[in-house]
């Protein structure tokens, strides 16, 4: 019996000192692992949320992109479509030359000549030919704004079209020789402008039918 209670005695002794050791730090490493993941869970949670919220913000960067592209794209295809004939060249230098300034020596451009480009871009051979024989027969007599803009035109095409410059070159010069003692300056002016586009193209002109004449030999 004594020894039965001193047993227990001895039991309820090494109770506290068994909790100590084996339950407590296991209770504190389920608090700590508990945290531990509900941090890292927060922690995932707010760079999972930045990410979704940076790819959105992604997605609509690249939608507003798409449309710009979209909607220029729409814009050329209609330049493309407005230019596609020598005659809308003809309307071109008409309808801009009556807003001409002809109060200074110089006139002003009313029109962006850059759309001018969608035409050449996209002409046959034929339609430089059309153009130059339309330009050719226009009423200028009693019009020098529309000399001018004419002028401004013929002045773009050794830039334009510099591989088949040798198509219209010779009228070209012929109409720009024919303005470059113009009684308007801004005419006059305008004509030197484009024939020393003319006289520029001139060498690279030159060099690139004597290539092409060497390769028609070769070829025979």
């Amino acid at each position: 019996m004594m020894g039965s209670e001193r047993a227990k005695a001895k039991w309820r002794l090494q109770y506290p000192l068994w909790v100590v050791l084996f339950a407590v730090p296991a209770v504190i490493a389920c608090v700590i692992g508990y945290w531990s993941a509900r941090s890292r869970m927060y922690t995932e949670r707010e760079q999972l949320l930045a990410q979704a919220l940076q790819l959105h913000n992604e997605a609509r960067i690249y939608e507003q992109q798409a449309t710009q592209i979209r909607l220029a794209h729409e814009w050329n295809e209609t330049r493309y479509q407005h230019w596609q004939s020598p005659e809308s060249v003809v309307r071109f230098i008409r309808s801009s030359s009556k807003l001409a300034d002809f109060s200074n020596d110089v006139p002003r451009k009313s029109f962006d000549l850059s759309d001018l480009i969608f035409f050449f871009a996209q002409a046959s051979d034929q339609d430089l030919r059309t153009l130059m024989d339309k330009l050719e027969a226009m009423d200028v007599e009693h019009w020098p704004q529309t000399r001018a803009r004419r002028l401004e035109v013929l002045g773009m095409m050794p830039e334009q079209i510099p591989n088949r410059l040798s198509l219209v070159e010779q009228s070209a010069r012929r109409l720009i020789e024919q303005d470059r003692s113009h009684l308007y300056p801004a005419v006059a002016s305008q004509a030197l402008i484009a024939w020393e586009a003319f006289e520029k193209a001139a060498p690279e002109t030159t060099a690139r039918s004597q290539s092409e004449n060497v390769y028609q030999e070769l070829g025979r």
